[in-house]
Parts: C-alpha cells; sequence; structure tokens
C-alpha cells in the first residue's frame, strides 16, 4: 500500500518538475555568464543552476537548502514542488485514539525529509461530524475521546506550514477574523484592515484575554 503511494507521488512530483526545467534552464544559463559582472547575479545564479539540478534528479524545490536571497531568485519560477506540504494519513475509527499506525509511521518518516506536515484523520468520522449540530458535534467528540475534529486540525497545520495566524476585531455588532504573517507588528496588521489605520497607527495597547474576561470590559483598565 505505501510502495504503491509512494510510486503515485513520484509520478505526480515528476510532472510538476518536468514543466518548469526549460524554463529554469535558459534562466539559470544566462545568469551565471553575468555572474561576476552584475551586483547579485552570483547569487542568483547559482541558485538557477541549483533549482535546475533539483529539477533534473525529480527532486522537489522545497528540498533545497535555499537562503532567503536564493528564494526571492527563484520566486518569479512559482515551482509548485517549492509549495509547502501536508499529508493526509486516512485512519480507521478504531485507531483514532493512537493514529500513528504502520502505514502512518511510514508517510511521517517520509514527510520529515520533506520538511511536510502529517495529519491523521477519519474521513468516515469527518464525514459524519459535518452532518451534525455544534452541539452533536461536541458530544460526539467528547464519545471518541477527541479535542477537535481532523478538519480543526488541518486548519491548523495549514495555517501553521503557511507561516499565517489570526487576529480578531470585537464591535457591538460583529466579530471578525483577520489573517495575517507571523512575524507582522501591530501596525503591519492594523494595515490589513485599511492602509489609512496602518498609516495613523499610534500604539496598541495590550490586555491579556484572562484579565479581560475575569473583569468584564476593556473600561475597567482606563
Amino acid at each position: 500500500m505505501f510502495t504503491t503511494w509512494k510510486k503515485q507521488k513520484g509520478k505526480l512530483e515528476f510532472s510538476l518538475q518536468l514543466n518548469k526545467t526549460n524554463l529554469i534552464n535558459r534562466g539559470g544559463i544566462e545568469y551565471m555568464k553575468l555572474g561576476l559582472a552584475l551586483a547579485g547575479g552570483g547569487i542568483r545564479g547559482a541558485a538557477h543552476i541549483g533549482a535546475l539540478k533539483a529539477l533534473e534528479e525529480n527532486k522537489p524545490i522545497r528540498q533545497l537548502d535555499l537562503t532567503e536571497e536564493e528564494k526571492k531568485a527563484v520566486k518569479s519560477y512559482s515551482f509548485l514542488t517549492e509549495k509547502p506540504i501536508i499529508y493526509l494519513a486516512n485512519i480507521k475509527e478504531s485507531e483514532l485514539g493512537n493514529p500513528d499506525n504502520e502505514y502512518v509511521l511510514k508517510v511521517k518518516e517520509y514527510a520529515e525529509r520533506e520538511n511536510a506536515k502529517v495529519v491523521s484523520l477519519c474521513a468516515k468520522v469527518e464525514e459524519d461530524l459535518s452532518e451534525l449540530t455544534k452541539e452533536e458535534k461536541q458530544e460526539m467528540l467528547d464519545a471518541l475521546g477527541l479535542d477537535g475534529s481532523g478538519l480543526d486540525k488541518l486548519i491548523t497545520a495549514t495555517y501553521d506550514i503557511l507561516g499565517l495566524a489570526t487576529y480578531f476585531t470585537v464591535g457591538k455588532d460583529e466579530v471578525r477574523a483577520w489573517t495575517f504573517k507571523k512575524g507582522m507588528n501591530a501596525k503591519q496588521c492594523a494595515g490589513i484592515i485599511h492602509t489609512d489605520f496602518e498609516r495613523g497607527f499610534i500604539r496598541a495597547e495590550v490586555i491579556s484575554y484572562d484579565d479581560l474576561i475575569e473583569c468584564g470590559s476593556e473600561s475597567y483598565f482606563r
């Protein structure tokens, strides 16, 4: 089973890489010729040649140990094999409490070499959960001894591997979620809502969530 999956994945990786080989070939050679003459050309040329070599060896770009400058050099090619990967392992309901069966462990071992993530879930359970109300869903999760659904774990893993996080704005009428890149400061996050907020940003006042819930409102802290 695992061997068959590995062969199918290899064919997919190869087809994705083949589409980019001719494109990178010309650019890599040109930049290597210019490497000694142009500032930054050496870095760009080396990155192109490294990417080309990986493609020819049927190796995903994400496995290369590229510096930030080298990543920028090949970014315009939009390599699909550079994108981060999450493997979903479909397991039996009886294995939910101990999801690392023989096959899942093999997938995790394979994923580790690619700096990829693995999320285990039971597709049948996920289907059943999708048809339940919020209360019924929680009852089923409690009965199964789970702290969340497989879909919730997949969303969390996706945000993590993409370097994303969420903050919330709260008003009398609505609560909204905003996605930001990890590492952005409060001023940059304000600009996600509107550029005027970033330009006119003065300061951020911080209240811990636990203190806010205990005291009941922001006005308590003013």
